[in-house]
């Protein structure tokens, strides 16, 4: 990991370089370090709202708030000390070089860890990708569940976070400490910046871009879960992607009297029109809480689990902190109750799995209606042969627009001699639908046919907002579920598994896992 390398070495040279300056030297640079790093998170908040709030700015600019709110007052206050202590400090305390070379390197390797998690954490709280130099720390996975997917050799980002926590409610004890008001900085680092398309959603928004609605409601789930959900109104100004707002659970938290935080589960749209209204889940990565597109204004009310002793303190989007102390917890409206009530009374009638026919799910073909591209507008990597068939590659269409001519356009998928190609539409809703099964072990995706023998997937067409991603590997194979693009619970999304069964056989059904998700009869005959 090329980050965990860089501050190996970063803390190593500043380790180095000050166990021969000396043991007092190494040692004010410490202070200078820590108190520095004080001064920052002190002051992050009101410098991040100042650029937030001012105008004139570059709108990538703003983007970046979050994290230069604390870099920059650490860097200048750094700085100013460094100039101080050289100035009024003329002289070194002679030491032993035995100590100088200890004690000088403890004290120079604390301040590069200080140092080198202060700027982790400052660029953790800006629009960058999805990794920081390989660092991905705790992000969506495709199931829309934060996890951690991997972690720095030296966590400095931790520490740095943890020693100040600490302090703020100790030796630099304040009125709002930093441990109340601003937990789980370490996480957060990562899942801040963790929004749709890998990162490219917006970070930031000012602090008036955001209301409470005044709903605040307990709702019980089960017979011992709890849901708190919150209500808020959002302007115009919070509005990205094309004048319009999304929001991913990592970017929503609820912390509470004692710390303890909480990402939503799902959230009721309110878009004031009723085919906009419904509860929604966080079960995909490609799910996430998003306004119509033009909109002014937009109502969410995010759902978070909680136990029964959860008091909320306040909940931040995007960095802003709406305070939720001394908010009186009312009564769930009955728009809401019947949203909830529709999307887990669904949910529990499903009821035991069975399968069923998946005849109108299962088609033999290799021409797709929605495949509308010229060869020379492909992306990086795809194969087309000389029938303008598409032999494998990996990417992302365009839906709609112009038919190119003839001559340059794509007719469809390439088959393999002896085999054809079948199409089978696995997306929610539909006969043949993956994602309604829960298999116990693995969840190995096999195509059943007569004569006997199970086929894998060899790609797969995948529809979304974003547009038709085609991934195509005949020598490859998508052997399991988490092989697949997720599909959320709700969304128009649609996923396609493209299967090479061997010509004359009949497909006689599909299967999860130990699971038979459903059965049919469709021979494989003939050109397509």
């Amino acid at each position: 990991m090329i980050l965990s390398i860089l501050i190996i070495i970063v803390i190593a040279l500043t380790a180095f370089w000050w166990s021969n300056q000396g043991t007092f030297s190494a040692f004010l640079h410490m202070l200078c370090s820590l108190v520095a790093g004080a001064v920052a998170f002190a002051v992050w908040e009101p410098v991040t709202h100042l650029l937030l709030g001012a105008g004139g700015l570059p709108k990538f600019v703003l983007q970046f708030s979050w994290g230069l709110g604390l870099a920059v007052p650490f860097l200048v206050t750094f700085a100013a000390l460094r100039w101080l202590s050289d100035a009024f400090v003329k002289a070194n305390l002679t030491m032993p070089k035995s100590v100088d070379l200890g004690l000088g390197g403890v004290f120079g390797g604390v301040a590069g860890v200080l140092s080198t998690g202060v700027c982790v954490i400052a660029f953790g709280h800006m629009q960058v990708p999805g990794d920081i130099m390989g660092f991905y720390g705790v992000k969506r996975d495709r199931g829309g569940q934060l996890k951690t997917r991997n972690s720095l050799i030296v966590p400095v980002h931790s520490i740095t976070a943890g020693l100040y926590n600490t302090l703020s409610t100790g030796a630099f004890a304040t009125a709002k400490p930093l441990a109340e008001w601003s937990p789980e900085i370490a996480r957060n680092t990562t899942l801040f910046h963790d929004t749709v398309d890998g990162g490219k959603g917006a970070v930031a928004m000012p602090a008036n871009a955001v209301k409470f609605t005044g709903g605040l409601h307990r709702l019980q789930a089960g017979t011992t879960g709890e849901f708190l959900v919150v209500g808020l109104e959002f302007t115009n100004k919070a509005m990205d992607h094309g004048n319009r707002l999304t929001i991913t659970n990592s970017q929503v938290r609820l912390v509470s009297d004692q710390g303890a935080v909480r990402h939503p589960e799902g959230w009721f749209s309110q878009w004031g029109a009723e085919e906009g209204q419904g509860y929604f889940m966080y079960d995909a990565d490609t799910n996430v809480a998003s306004s119509e597109p033009g909109t002014s204004n937009a109502v969410f009310f995010f759902a978070f689990p909680v136990n029964t002793e959860f008091t909320p303190r306040f909940i931040q989007v995007k960095g802003v902190r709406v305070d939720l102390r001394g908010k009186e917890e009312l009564p769930i409206t009955t728009a809401l109750a019947t949203q909830y009530a529709k999307a887990t009374t669904r949910l529990a009638a499903a009821g035991p799995f069975e399968a069923r026919d998946i005849s109108r799910s299962v088609e033999v073909t290799k021409r797709f209606r929605d495949i509308r591209a010229g060869k020379n507008a492909l992306p990086p990597g795809f194969i087309v042969n000389s029938d303008n068939e598409i032999v494998s590659g990996n990417g992302i269409l365009q839906l709609g627009g112009k038919r190119p001519p003839r001559k340059l356009r794509i007719q469809g998928l390439a088959e393999i001699s002896g085999a054809r190609m079948v199409a089978i539409n696995v997306s929610r809703g539909q006969p043949a639908c993956l994602f309604d099964a829960k298999p116990d072990g693995i969840d190995t995706v096999r195509l059943l046919t007569d004569p006997v023998a199970t086929y894998s997937p060899v790609g797969y067409i995948f529809k979304d907002r974003r547009g038709l991603q085609i991934n195509l590997d005949p020598s490859g194979r998508f052997a399991t579920v988490a092989d697949l693009p997720a599909l959320p619970s709700s969304g128009s999304q649609e996923l396609t598994l493209l299967f090479y069964v061997t010509e004359g056989a009949t497909v006689t059904g599909l299967k999860v896992g130990d699971r038979v998700i459903g059965n049919c009869l469709i021979p494989v005959t003939g050109n397509n």
